[in-house]
């Protein structure tokens, strides 16, 4: 895992806009570059937003998408990362780990598989773990740009 520099200007207080990458360090070491800039679409407060390859989703895991935002349902966002169901008090009564597998970065590796991942807000911990075991299960690399920095996951 290698972290580049941080990104200014979103975050938790991130609503949405354009979010400039041309000048941050190691991002052109990335396969399938990332663009110059991307504009997100505007999202509530709270939310988690995440991009790849064109593709925008917006964390949780309600019918109701907001416009620009799309959202894979929850059985294909299993499939594509099955090593954790843990339950957790934010399931809704939405089964087993929806809480988890509604973030925003698993949403978009389960439309975009394999691409370059530009995240809003910084990635939480069972999603650093979901994706350390992604890139073991699958042997390959998976990039992931937050605030905090570019992660690698290697196999």
């Amino acid at each position: 895992m290698a972290v580049a520099g941080a990104i200014p200007l979103f975050g938790k207080a991130f609503k949405g806009g354009k979010i400039i990458l041309k000048n941050i360090d190691d991002l052109d070491e990335v396969p399938n570059k990332f663009p110059d800039e991307i504009d997100f679409p505007k999202f509530e407060e709270g939310k988690t937003a995440a991009w790849a390859d064109g593709e925008f989703t917006l964390s949780g895991y309600s019918a109701d998408v907001p416009p620009g935002f799309s959202r894979p349902i929850l059985s294909a966002v299993a499939k594509e990362f099955p090593m954790n169901r843990t339950p957790s008090f934010k399931d809704n009564n939405a089964g087993d780990g929806a809480f988890w597998l509604s973030h925003a970065e698993k949403q978009v590796q389960t439309l975009r598989p394999g691409k370059p991942i530009v995240s809003t807000r910084d990635m939480c911990d069972h999603c650093f773990q979901d994706f350390t075991e992604l890139a073991r299960l699958n042997s390959q690399n998976y990039y992931v740009l937050d605030p905090s920095g570019l992660y690698v996951f290697k196999p």
